[in-house]
């Protein structure tokens, strides 16, 4: 799928249009590939507050 947005804000021509106009330019994501793992590296899954922590 292709983004016309994306791709034109970061072609030379929409490069220049976007800053002028203070528009954002957006990063050119990874998509996911079968067989590929889902991210490129460890994540970190928690918890913040009460009630997540083991200890007593």
């Amino acid at each position: 799928m292709s983004d016309w947005y994306r791709d034109f804000a970061n072609s030379g021509f929409g490069t220049t249009v976007t800053k002028n106009l203070g528009l954002p330019r957006p990063a050119v994501l990874r998509r996911f590939e079968p067989g590929q793992p889902l991210l490129p590296g460890p994540a970190v899954i928690g918890s913040a507050g009460r009630g997540g922590c083991a200890t007593r």
